[in-house]
């Protein structure tokens, strides 16, 4: 995958959110799946928190990481990308990987995106996005990698038993 734009750097905390409110919150975001199939996916300022800060010291979403901030833009260059490296989610051990989620990688910047899917009201696949990370541990990839490369069909067949 080429590599994207530069980063956002530089900018307040204030102003990252505002950056994540009106280039993905306020538009309409689609992840390009195959021969021009596109789904929908819904961004909520509500997980600004959730992906751009991490727990330290026994807290919750409690530091500020303009690391993850950074990498914002390559929110964008996931989504737009189909042939993006794509696994399923990370599940419970006992039911195997979640494959209603998918990761999407970006592996020049160690980067996770993560979505959930569900189907909308017009029965039609839609996405939600749920937070995005930068990896830290080596073996981080090979966990993701793991649960088994994303497929629509597969999420498909899921999403229709129920």
């Amino acid at each position: 995958m080429s590599l994207p734009s530069p980063l956002l750097n530089g900018l307040n905390v204030e102003e990252y959110k505002t950056e994540f409110l009106e280039r993905f919150c306020l538009r309409t975001q689609f992840m390009e799946v195959e021969a021009g199939e596109r789904i929908p996916v819904r961004f909520v300022l509500d997980n600004f928190n959730h992906a751009f800060y991490e727990s330290v010291l026994g807290g919750k979403d409690n530091l500020f990481s303009v690391e993850r901030a950074s990498r914002m833009p390559l929110i964008s260059t996931l989504l737009e990308n189909s042939d993006s490296l794509r696994f399923f989610g990370k599940g419970d051990k006992r039911k195997g990987p979640n494959l209603r989620r998918c990761a999407l990688i970006h592996e020049a910047y160690d980067f996770v995106l993560v979505l959930e899917f569900r189907l909308n009201k017009a029965n039609q696949i839609a996405g939600r996005f749920i937070t995005c990370y930068r990896m830290s541990e080596p073996q981080t990839l090979g966990l993701i990698r793991s649960n088994g490369e994303w497929n629509i069909h597969v999420l498909r067949d899921e999403l229709n038993q129920g």
